[in-house]
């Protein structure tokens, strides 16, 4: 098993590299696509971000890099539909792009307010998209949990994939 580079995205015909800390609209893409390779197979895998709202990423991002004019605190309305609500963005956004046969959507959500059982019923409760070109599609991030301030790592099923990796025919 290995992992190609670390997150990786081809742009204007140049292929664009950062850490896993990177964030992908300082390197001027939407997001990054990870290449997993194994025996034969490569499944690729999308990766982009969700936040609450444009002021959430603000603040996360903003004082991540240490600006000085950073926002102290974010405060939102209706958090968990929120939340819910950009995940379907992602979905939708992403599926609008043409990929190869083997891709998988991987949505990254920052520590936040929403526990990741709340998240997942909010999810369960919208309609799923249903023509969208991905094997799969996840939700990932570290939840609040009520006994653990530290909150848990969870991964979100929103399409499962059931298939082994086939070998990559491109993507775009």
């Amino acid at each position: 098993m290995k992992i190609e580079g670390s997150y990786t995205r081809k742009r204007d015909g140049k292929a664009v590299i950062a850490p896993p800390s990177g964030r992908a609209a300082d390197a001027g893409v939407d997001s990054w696509v990870l290449v997993y390779s194994f025996r034969n197979g490569e499944l690729a895998i999308e990766v982009t971000d969700a936040y609450y709202d444009e002021s959430h990423a603000e603040f996360l991002w903003q004082n991540a890099r240490g600006k000085p004019n950073a926002p102290k605190r974010w405060e939102g309305l209706n958090p968990d539909k929120r939340l819910a609500e950009a995940i379907a963005r992602c979905v939708t956004k992403k599926s609008e792009k043409r990929y190869g046969d083997s891709v998988l959507l991987l949505i990254e959500v920052p520590p936040g307010v929403t526990t990741a059982d709340d998240l997942t019923k909010r999810l369960a409760s919208q309609p799923a998209q249903s023509d969208t070109p991905f094997v799969g599609i996840y939700v990932a991030g570290t939840f609040p949990k009520a006994a653990d301030l530290d909150g848990e790592y969870r991964v979100i099923t929103l399409k499962a994939m059931n298939s082994c990796l086939k070998p990559q025919r491109g993507s775009s």
